[in-house]
């Protein structure tokens, strides 16, 4: 999506995401079929070619294709009762209507939807949570850990400074070279780990597609082949450090 709860008890859910990330998405997977929790002023940046809106409730339908997912964000809570007293309600001023399904929701339906087919490529942007359980599902898939604090805006363009954490960006998909190159210019990108079945093959994509006998002659530019040799570097090390943790 492209519009999300920035602070994770704010519950507000109109803050859109750097149009610099979305182009990048769109580069990397060629197009965006699907953004699951969007609206129609979120979509003008996103350019979806489908979205789902809060009241389709996207978490019940079917997603497929290439999803770019910027969910509201924050810990599950459920609905509040009459007389409701929580403290938490207090705080903020407000009671809860409805019941706010949290991250793990939304990180378990990409996942789980990427992994039975449906969905081809996606990306998601999230906290760099990487101590919450919500955030485990996504290491085993690359990972840009974006530099400093990322801005996101109001519906009316203007860029809000109310981050307080780190924010990374996943992606599920066999382009990782791709991702690699067109998002380490907004951080560090880590690859899949090794040991854990889905990222070896992950990366034995990666590595296929970089086994051409001569990069040269398959239409890679100096550009693509230095962009290769990079990542080989960094897989060639963290080989390297797993082996040195098994042995």
């Amino acid at each position: 999506m492209s519009h999300q709860a920035c602070n994770q008890t704010s519950f507000n859910t109109e803050l859109y995401s750097p149009g610099e990330l979305v182009e990048a998405a769109r580069r990397v997977m060629g197009d965006i079929d699907l953004d699951p929790a969007s609206s129609l002023k979120a979509n003008q940046l996103v350019k979806a070619n489908r979205i789902f809106t809060k009241r389709g409730d996207g978490l019940t339908k079917k997603w497929a294709g290439r999803v770019w997912m910027n969910h509201p964000w924050g810990a599950k809570e459920n609905a509040c009762k009459p007389n409701c007293n929580k403290k938490r309600c207090e705080t903020r001023g407000w009671h809860l209507a409805k019941d706010f399904p949290g991250n793990a929701a939304w990180i378990n339906k990409l996942v789980g939807s990427y992994e039975n087919g449906d969905v081809t490529e996606a990306m998601c942007i999230t906290y760099a949570s990487t101590s919450e359980a919500w955030f485990k599902p996504l290491k085993q898939y690359a990972i840009c850990f974006l530099d400093g604090r990322t801005a996101f805006h109001d519906p009316q363009g203007n860029e809000l400074d109310q981050n307080t954490k780190g924010c990374a960006v996943t992606y599920l998909g066999p382009n990782i070279g791709d991702f690699y190159a067109e998002f380490s210019a907004f951080g560090d990108v880590m690859l899949p780990f090794m040991h854990n079945p889905r990222g070896t093959a992950l990366l034995d994509q990666l590595l296929h597609s970089l086994h051409i006998s001569h990069l040269t002659n398959a239409g890679f530019d100096e550009q693509d082949i230095a962009c290769f040799g990079e990542v080989f570097r960094q897989v060639s090390r963290k080989t390297e450090l797993i082996g040195e943790i098994h042995e």
